[in-house]
């Protein structure tokens, strides 16, 4: 049997519509994060195509678990966006992650990139010092 992508799209559009996952804006970054990297290294973020992960999770001391990467907007609140092929290692990783930039994170299995087959972590800005 051979591998055949358009089926595979035409199935993941299927699941998309029964999951109705909220979409993710690839390789965009939430300037509420950029603000949150700069308070947290005193570094500039700067976008260089797929560096910014290795650079975010390295200066929080974890390892890259960022996969099909971006922004999501679900009403008013503005995620940053990780919808990797998941490992227990990744989401360790993402939970340290979001202590290190004291994120609120949300784990679910209702992703935009390959509905059942890939993880969503989600992380926002924390309102109040209460919020985890």
């Amino acid at each position: 049997m051979t591998f055949d992508a358009k089926k595979q799209r035409e199935n993941i559009e299927k699941v998309r519509q029964i999951l109705n996952p909220v979409e993710v804006k690839l390789d965009k970054w939430p300037v509420w994060f950029k603000k949150r990297f700069k308070e947290k290294t005193g570094k500039p973020f700067s976008w260089t195509s797929g560096a910014e992960t290795h650079m975010v999770c390295e200066a929080a001391g974890v390892r890259n678990f960022f996969d099909h990467c971006g922004t999501s907007k679900d009403g008013y609140e503005i995620f940053l966006v990780s919808e990797p092929y998941a490992s227990i290692e990744d989401f360790l990783s993402a939970i340290q992650f979001a202590k290190f930039y004291d994120l609120k994170i949300r784990i679910s299995p209702n992703s935009f990139w390959y509905p059942g087959s890939t993880t969503r972590i989600e992380f926002s800005e924390k309102k109040n010092a209460s919020e985890k």
